[in-house]
């Protein structure tokens, strides 16, 4: 299975590959989202915390402005100096949005019935 920093990784070299495209946001999770069990169809309500953090996310990059973040993907792919602190992308990432709003309780109660 891929991780995270793979994937994260290739969008820098589809970046690469076309470099005349408009990159204008690029949004990630900030906080890990829980388990996907609660997402069966029973409580609803459980997904709310993780549509707060899709909302806070969104916010935050677009606050940043377009392109920020790719700029920053391109620069961590091009910076030995970068990828020497910060091998993988997603820490990158996340050290770039570390000053971020602060997390969201993700945490739900099973309403059964």
């Amino acid at each position: 299975m891929k991780s995270f920093n793979e994937d994260a990784s290739d969008i820098s070299e589809i970046m690469a590959a076309f470099p005349k495209v408009n990159y204008r946001y690029y949004v990630a999770p900030s906080q890990k989202l829980g388990t996907m069990a609660v997402m069966d169809g029973t409580n609803a309500t459980c997904t709310f915390p993780m549509q707060q953090i899709g909302r806070k996310d969104g916010a935050n990059a677009v606050a940043k402005g377009e392109g920020y973040h790719h700029k920053k993907i391109m620069e961590w792919r091009e910076s030995d100096e970068i990828r020497k602190t910060w091998p993988l992308l997603n820490h990158y990432i996340v050290h770039l949005n570390e000053n971020d709003d602060k997390d969201i309780d993700i945490n739900c109660k099973l309403n059964l019935f």
